[in-house]
């Protein structure tokens, strides 16, 4: 729940629980956000903790719900009709895991958000729904999709802390552009510089195993080659 930056007096934290929809508490770190007079809810996701519900770990997005995503509506939804002094306004923040608990009809606002303050948030470019439908499927209806990327600049890391050095990886060329060693006692050693994707390498594996990629659902769908200057592309 976002209160008034900058407010002439501090916005009120409230500590909420008994909650139908999961349990809600806040945490001690955030107190410089509050400082700028926000009010922070945090929310088990549903079956873990004090939430109810089933916890079922990796739960595929955009399916019928009731779901993480649904919960996410109802809690702001209540939380806009019952918490005081609130403007309305709710901003929600996912990282890793949560990624995927965050309300999905909300992309176009914060991928407008992301643009407007992409040169203090070190951001080179956004991929909203749009956008993705023109490289991937249509993240409304595949959820191996995501619904917005966000590629910071190069080097970037967000953290302030002075120990951590690298972040998950991202759509940078150092990201995506990294060796591939293939081990087996029937190769020699070689560098091979042709372009290949991570995909290749099951259909690969599967030929080394004299199998069958084509059993493969993605290998039809999508061509999908084995690795090449292993003496199997050819075949």
């Amino acid at each position: 729940m976002l209160g008034p930056q900058l407010a002439a007096e501090p916005v009120r934290v409230h500590h909420l629980e008994g909650v139908t929809f999961g349990f809600l508490t806040l945490q001690n770190s955030e107190g410089h956000v509050i400082a700028d007079g926000y009010i922070l809810v945090f929310q088990d996701i549903r079956g873990r903790n004090r939430s109810e519900g089933t916890f079922i770990m990796n739960r595929p997005p955009h399916q019928s719900p009731p779901d993480e995503s649904t919960d996410t509506w109802d809690t702001i939804e209540w939380l806009v009709k019952n918490v005081p002094d609130n403007n309305g306004r709710a901003g929600l923040l996912g990282v890793s895991y949560p990624g995927w608990l965050v309300d999905q009809s909300m992309d176009a606002q914060v991928q407008a958000y992301i643009n407007t303050n992409a040169l203090p948030l070190f951001v080179d470019e956004t991929m909203g729904t749009n956008e993705l439908r023109l490289r991937f499927n249509d993240p409304l209806k595949d959820s191996r999709t995501p619904d917005i990327i966000v590629r910071p600049n190069y080097g970037t890391i967000y953290t302030t802390s002075t120990s951590k050095n690298a972040e998950h990886g991202g759509f940078g060329y150092s990201d995506t552009g990294v060796g591939l060693l293939v081990s087996n006692p029937s190769l020699g050693a070689k560098m091979i510089k042709t372009p290949v994707a991570t995909s290749q390498v099951a259909p690969t594996v599967l030929r080394y195993l004299n199998m069958d990629p084509q059993s493969l659902n993605s290998v039809r769908a999508e061509k999908t080659q084995v690795l090449p200057g292993l003496g199997m592309d050819v075949q």
